[in-house]
């Protein structure tokens, strides 16, 4: 049976072994930082880590790598609970522009109501793309340089054997 890996572990395996490159330390070294185990270090870094991974090993990730505190989470599950928020809005948005757009076109009589629809309608579209960009960033997030990545702070060290 092939194994299966986690869907964003190539996010945090280039994370993982730049940030032990900054660092300038052997993977032995993570776990004198209170880190995890060093077969877990070189696991991960090679990108196979598991769909479910403890809270415990998450956090030893953080500290034994000098990342944020819940950044290796944050890249293993991303928040997307402004998605439903934004949805909400942007639909909202829709049905009170539908209201509107139906009312001009019933009340004008020199075509104003047809213009005011028309600006309506390309502005709810705007919408609906800036909506589904920001679905697919989310959903199909590419390995970002490791600086760019919200909660994480690189850090410099000296190299180590």
């Amino acid at each position: 049976m092939t194994p299966v890996y986690h869907p964003r572990a190539t996010e945090l395996a280039a994370l993982l072994v730049r940030q032990r490159d900054v660092l300038g330390i052997s993977a032995s070294s993570i776990v004198g930082r209170g880190g995890p185990t060093k077969p877990t270090c070189l696991a991960y870094e090679a990108g196979r880590i598991p769909v479910r991974i403890n809270d415990e090993t998450l956090d030893k990730i953080d500290v034994g790598y000098s990342l944020d505190p819940g950044t290796a989470r944050a890249i293993l599950e991303p928040d997307t609970s402004f998605l439903a928020d934004l949805e909400t809005i942007v639909r909202n948005h829709l049905e009170a522009g539908e209201r509107a757009i139906q009312r001009l076109s019933e009340t004008s009589e020199n075509g104003e109501g047809k213009e005011r629809a028309d600006d309506w309608l390309r502005a709810n579209a705007i919408l609906q793309m800036l909506l589904d960009s920001r679905r697919h960033q989310t959903e199909h997030r590419e390995t970002p340089a490791a600086t760019s990545l919200p909660g994480v702070s690189l850090v410099k060290g000296n190299k180590q054997d």
